[in-house]
């Protein structure tokens, strides 16, 4: 095989190889989040014994 030759299937392949990756991000960006119902936010309580005006 020559290096002509070589040179030009390495260049097929590392262009496939994005091609699929490109499509894979096109696929993946596509696909509908799934938003949560209901969100609970979970606190030490850490602040909640503090008075609201007690910040310096």
């Amino acid at each position: 095989m020559t290096r002509d030759a070589r040179f030009w299937r390495n260049v097929t392949i590392v262009g496939l190889v994005h091609v699929v990756v490109l499509l894979g991000l096109l696929w993946w960006s596509r696909t509908p989040s799934k938003t949560p119902k209901n969100i609970v936010w979970m606190e030490g309580g850490a602040g909640a014994s503090a008075p609201a005006g007690a910040t310096p």
